[in-house]
Parts: structure tokens; sequence; C-alpha cells
């Protein structure tokens, strides 16, 4: 009785295993070489695929960088043009001011030459000449110079070397290198011109 006793614990001894302990055949085999060459496979498309990601951020970010600079150059160039604008158009309404100026003080100054009243007008004059020239005004040359339609307006024509500027009837200026006003002139026509041609035009 003890002999069958003993036969069944040894038997059921060998039916048991440790406890914690999982037999697992497939842990136990050895990497075969196909799953190496996988996993190698796997990490070179990673890899392709995280340098195809930097260069298309890199190459968003310089396109932004790019855009950027656009935007601050025409800003720049935005605010450039409607300073010289509003420049111009106060040099249009001063203008006007400046020719009623030359022309009553060449109208009156044989006569009042000297007077304190006519140094006081010659005064203004110069300060208002000087403000114009300050903001980079300056006055188109034309008498005696080649007749140029884009700083030039022809009024009349009359005897005189052909092609030239003969006299100003009123003067023009730049600001810049931008024409505000062109100066009105009268242009010769030739030595020979005939005094009915010269009326008739």
């Amino acid at each position: 009785m003890d002999h069958k006793m003993t036969d069944r614990r040894a038997s059921s001894n060998m039916d048991t295993t440790p406890q914690g302990e999982e037999i697992n055949s497939e842990d136990k085999l050895p990497a075969t070489e196909n799953e190496g060459n996988l996993s190698e496979d796997t990490s070179s498309e990673l890899l392709d695929e995280f340098r195809e990601k930097a260069d298309r951020f890199e190459n968003n970010w310089k396109r932004s960088v790019a855009d950027l600079q656009n935007y601050k150059r025409r800003a720049e160039s935005e605010r450039t043009l409607q300073a010289q604008s509003s420049q111009i158009a106060l040099v249009i309404n001063l203008l006007p001011i400046c020719d009623d100026f030359d022309r009553a003080l060449e109208g009156t100054r044989n006569e009042n030459t000297g007077t304190g009243w006519f140094e006081g007008f010659e005064a203004i004059q110069r300060k208002l000449n000087s403000l114009l020239e300050s903001m980079g005004l300056t006055e188109i040359p034309a008498l005696g110079e080649p007749f140029d339609p884009e700083c030039h307006e022809a009024l009349a024509s009359q005897s005189g070397p052909e092609n030239t500027c003969v006299e100003v009837i009123l003067r023009g200026f730049k600001l810049g290198d931008r024409v505000v006003r062109p100066a009105q002139v009268i242009v010769g026509e030739g030595m020979n011109a005939s005094s009915d041609e010269q009326k008739e035009k």
C-alpha cells in the first residue's frame, strides 16, 4: 500500500511545473536569418521616412523665411511711396505760392529795391525756397536746354535754335527723380522761320 501511494505522488510531481514558470517553445527558438533582415529593412524605411519629413519641414521653413522677407520689403516700399506721395502733395500746394512770390517781387523789383518791406519779402522767399530744397525739391534746367518732353511742356514756338528752350514761362521742379511739375517753355523752331509762320503757330 505504501508503494502505490509513492507512485501517485511521483507521477503528480512529474506532471506539475514550478510555480510562476511557463514553457513557451517559441521563446526558446533562436531568431532566424530572415527575421534579422526584416528588422533592418524596417529601420531603413523609418529612416527614409524621417529624412523625407525633415526635408519637407526644412523647405517649409525656408519658404516661410522668404515670405517674411518679401513682406518686409513690400511694407517698406509702401511706406516709402506713401511718404513720397505726402511730400509731393505738400510741394504741389506750395509751388503756386512760390510762383506768386516770384511774380510779385519781379514786378516791383526796379521800383522798390532797397526798401525794408521789399527786403522782408525777399527773405521770406529765400526761406520758402530753402524749405523746398530741404525736402529734396530741385528746379528743372530749361533755358537754353534741349527740349525734353519728359521734363518740359511746350506752350509755343518762336524763332530760335531748333528744338531748344528759348524762354521759360513757368519753372519746373523734381522731387528726387520724379517730375512734380514740368517746366513750361517756348521752343525754338529754327533761325529762318518767317514771322507769319510764327504767328500761325
